[in-house]
């Protein structure tokens, strides 16, 4: 909290402790949902990093955070294996991204 109010910045990153299991546990949503916020009224971009579920990604756009990495999206890579791998799983991640919107449609 000290970082964000003495140093200038445009991006929080949400750490895998606060990320990862949080759809199955009360405490660790309710901490991430707090991180958002905060990071909505600094107008600050949020990363939300250790995304390993389809249920914690689900939760993180439902909570309106819109970039994540982790093992669910894909492994660690080089970045000159980037565009391959993108070019390989646009179906994929295109299935995921329907695969959650019906998951946030069942939510809600």
């Amino acid at each position: 909290m000290l970082q964000l109010a003495r140093v200038p910045c445009t991006e929080l990153k949400v750490g895998r402790a606060f990320v990862n299991g949080a759809s199955q546990s009360r405490h660790l949503c309710i901490l991430l949902e707090s991180a958002l916020d905060i990071a909505g009224k600094l107008n600050l971009g949020v990363v939300a990093e250790g995304v390993e579920t389809l249920e914690d990604w689900v939760l993180l756009r439902e909570l309106g955070c819109g970039e994540v990495q982790g093992y669910f999206v894909a492994r660690p890579m080089p970045g000159d294996t980037l565009l391959a791998w993108w070019r390989a799983n646009q179906e994929h991640l295109y299935r995921l991204s329907r695969e959650g919107q019906s998951a946030l449609h069942t939510v809600n």
